[in-house]
C-alpha cells in the first residue's frame, strides 16, 4: 500500500473513531467552563427542518461544540495565543464581544475596532494583567440620559433634591497614552452630561475624587468591569462633599477580603494573563445596625454583605447580594432622612457606605425594576434621589429608555 492510500486510510479511521466517540457520549456537557458559555443543544428532528437544511446546520453546530476533547483544544489555543512572543508588560489585546461571542485582536496598538462606534455590545482592552472596557462618546445618547433625569426631577417636584453621579471606569486613569486613545475621554462625557442637566440637579464630582488616588491605590478590579469597595468609597466621599456631610473615615471600618476573584472581563476575554492574576474583593462591614429587604412578589431579607457569594464566580455580588430590582435598608439612624438610589451594579459597592447618614435607603435597578419610581418616592416620603451609574450607560439609549419606562 503506497503512502497516499495509507494517509487516507488513517484519516478515515480517525474520523470515524472520533465520530463514534461523539455519538456514544451519553451525557454531553451543556456549558463550556473554558469559554464561559452555554453549548449548543442537540437539535430535534423534524421534516420541515430537514427540508430547509436547518436540521443539518444545527447538527453541525452541535458537533462543533461537543467533539471529544474540545475543552483541551480550546485551552491549548488560549495557551498558544499567550506564547507568541509578545512581552507580558507590553502586551495589549482588543476583545470585541457581542452576546456570548467574542474574538481577540492581538498586539492591538495598531488596530481599530471593527464597524461603527457603538455597533458592538462591548469592546475591551487587555493590557498585561488588566482588562478595561472602552467608552465611546455618543452625544445624542448622553443628552438623552440627562433628559430622563431632568424629566424625573421635574415630575418629582422641587421638594425632592436630585443628584447625578456618573462613575468613570479604570481606563480613564491608565498611564499609557497610546492605549488610552482607544477610549473616548470620560471626563468630557461626564462634563457634557452635567451641562445638559437642569440647574436644580446637583452633579457629584466622583471623577476627581478617584483621580487623586487611582495611580497608587486598588480602586478597580483587574479582571472585572466594576470598581472595588475602596473605589466606591472615594465616590461616596465626593457625594458627601456635595450634600455637605462629613464622610465616615475608612479607617473606622474593619476590612475583610475574599481571594481569587475572576470577574466579567475575564469571562469574556479568557486571557491566561488575567487568570494568573486574580483579584481580591475587599469589603467593609457596615458600622450601623440595619435591616436590608429586597422586594419581588414577596419581601425577602438579605445581608448587605452577602458572603454566600464568596465561593461563587460572582464574588462582586457580595455587595447587596447582587443586582436586585428594588431594595430598602432601614437603619437605626433616627434623622428622618430618606434617599432613593437609581443605579446599575456600580451602586452595589457604594450604597453600604450611605448607611450612617440615612434612616431609610431605597434603591431601584432600572434593568430589573418594573414599578413607578415617582410613586415610590411620593408614597415613602423620599427627599433625595441619586442617579448613580457608570459612564458607559451614556454610550447607547438602552439604559435611558429603561429609566423612561419607570416614569
Amino acid at each position: 500500500m503506497d503512502s497516499k492510500k495509507t494517509n487516507v486510510l488513517v484519516f478515515v479511521i480517525l474520523l470515524y473513531f472520533l465520530g463514534g466517540l461523539n455519538l456514544l457520549n451519553p451525557h454531553p456537557p451543556i456549558k463550556s467552563d473554558v469559554e464561559n458559555r452555554m453549548l449548543k443543544n442537540k437539535p430535534e428532528f423534524s421534516w420541515p427542518a430537514l427540508a430547509s437544511g436547518d436540521y443539518f446546520k444545527e447538527m453541525e453546530d452541535f458537533f462543533a461544540d461537543h467533539f471529544v476533547g474540545r475543552e483541551y483544544f480550546v485551552q491549548g489555543s488560549l495557551a498558544a495565543r499567550d506564547l507568541r512572543g509578545i512581552p507580558f508588560q507590553n502586551r495589549a489585546d482588543l476583545v470585541f464581544h457581542q452576546g456570548a461571542n467574542a474574538f481577540v485582536t492581538q498586539n492591538s496598538t495598531e488596530q481599530e475596532p471593527p464597524g461603527e462606534a457603538g455597533s458592538m455590545v462591548g469592546q475591551i482592552l487587555v493590557v498585561g494583567d488588566r482588562a478595561m472596557e472602552l467608552h465611546k462618546f455618543n452625544r445624542e445618547c448622553s443628552r438623552e440620559y440627562a433628559r430622563v433625569i431632568n424629566q424625573f426631577a421635574l415630575q418629582a417636584g422641587p421638594q425632592v433634591q436630585v443628584y447625578s453621579l456618573l462613575a468613570p471606569t479604570q481606563i480613564e486613569y491608565l498611564n499609557n497614552r497610546r492605549y488610552k486613545t482607544f477610549s473616548s475621554p470620560q471626563r468630557e462625557t461626564i462634563r457634557y452630561v452635567n451641562r445638559c442637566l437642569s440647574p436644580s440637579i446637583k452633579a457629584v464630582n466622583a471623577y476627581q475624587a478617584l483621580r487623586q488616588t487611582a495611580a497608587h491605590e486598588y480602586l478597580y478590579f483587574r479582571t472585572d468591569h466594576h470598581w472595588t469597595a475602596r473605589g466606591a468609597y472615594y465616590a461616596y466621599t465626593a457625594f458627601m462633599k456635595t450634600i455637605h456631610q462629613v464622610p465616615v473615615p475608612l479607617d473606622q471600618y474593619s476590612v475583610e477580603k475574599v481571594e481569587n476573584f475572576l470577574g466579567s472581563l475575564y469571562d469574556i476575554s479568557r486571557s491566561n494573563q488575567l487568570e494568573e492574576h486574580p483579584d481580591t474583593v475587599f469589603y467593609y462591614p457596615p458600622l450601623i445596625p440595619h435591616q436590608y429587604t429586597v422586594y419581588y412578589d414577596v419581601a425577602v431579607e438579605m445581608p448587605t454583605i452577602d458572603l454566600s457569594f464568596a465561593e461563587s464566580g460572582s464574588k462582586y455580588s457580595i455587595f447587596l447580594s447582587g443586582d436586585r430590582p428594588l431594595g430598602k435598608i432601614t437603619t437605626e439612624v433616627q434623622n428622618g432622612k430618606k434617599i432613593l438610589v437609581v443605579k446599575d451594579s456600580y451602586g452595589n459597592a457604594l450604597i453600604p457606605f450611605l448607611i450612617p447618614h440615612y434612616q431609610e435607603i431605597y434603591f431601584v435597578d432600572p434593568r430589573l425594576y418594573k414599578g413607578n419610581m415617582l410613586n415610590l418616592v411620593q408614597e415613602n416620603g423620599i427627599q433625595e434621589v441619586l442617579f448613580l451609574n457608570y459612564v458607559l450607560v451614556t454610550s447607547s439609549s438602552d439604559y435611558s429608555q429603561l429609566i423612561q419606562g419607570l416614569l
